[in-house]
């Protein structure tokens, strides 16, 4: 399994000094520096970050940013790149709209984000039309920790049509072991956000959390940083092994 280190756009030098093997950028956030070190990564995933553009309140014409995003791909030569995975604000036909011109102007695949919305039976079209689709609505519990037993229908159906699939924001760490996702997601490495430190034991992530009602008293960056080296350590540990 590769797991793909996100949410490092504003920690460049920690990337810099830890060196993640795989990152996940978000178009909306993505710099110079972010992309200098992508290139030199052993892969990258681009999403479009359409969905975090439209949380800012900011007013969104989605036919520009697509433009833009569809410029950025070419120039940066970029090989995988995530739809604009925005069903619930504009509708799936204008998503399919919005795919369909991104693969016209870049001549690549999308990689197609799976929503229940969307139903089963899109699912399995999915599949038989992509190489690479990732799967929606984890990170914002859109699927429920109850429902991940469905994940081994997703994966079973996306591998008997030799499709890739992808876990968008999984880190549940059992999920992870007991479900062969091709590749999945985090950010939960910053976890200065909630007084979390990470350790790597024999394949394993320990969380050690601050104690109620406590202040970490490390600084945030040498919280992060810490937990990005226990955090290359399981990816590495996963790529092998998982």
């Amino acid at each position: 399994m590769n797991i793909y280190i996100a949410g490092g756009e504003k920690r460049i030098e920690m990337f810099e000094a830890v060196r993640p093997p795989r990152i996940l950028l978000s178009y909306y956030y993505v710099s110079d520096e972010i992309m200098a070190y992508a290139k030199t990564a052993k892969e990258y995933l681009l999403d479009s970050g359409a969905f975090t553009y439209l949380n800012t309140g900011k007013s969104v014409d989605f036919d520009s940013y697509t433009d833009g995003y569809i410029e950025f791909i070419n120039a940066n030569k970029v090989k995988q790149f995530i739809e604009l995975d925005i069903d619930a604000i504009v509708g799936l036909d204008k998503v399919e709209s919005l795919r369909r011109r991104i693969e016209r102007r870049t001549g690549r695949q999308c990689i197609p984000v799976f929503h229940r919305s969307r139903g089963k039976d899109y699912f399995v079209d999915m599949c038989k039309e992509y190489e690479y689709i990732a799967l929606g609505g984890i990170a914002i519990k859109d699927i429920k920790r109850v429902e991940y037993k469905y994940f081994r229908w997703f994966i079973d159906t996306a591998h008997s049509y030799g499709t890739r699939i992808h876990g968008l924001g999984l880190t549940d760490f059992k999920a992870l072991k007991q479900f062969d996702f091709d590749s999945v997601d985090s950010t939960s490495w910053i976890g200065s956000r909630y007084g979390n430190l990470y350790r790597y034991d024999n394949g394993n992530l320990r969380i050690l959390r601050s104690p109620k009602n406590s202040r970490m008293t490390l600084h945030w960056k040498t919280c992060d940083e810490m937990n990005l080296r226990e955090w290359v350590k399981y990816v590495k540990y996963a790529e092998r092994f998982m």
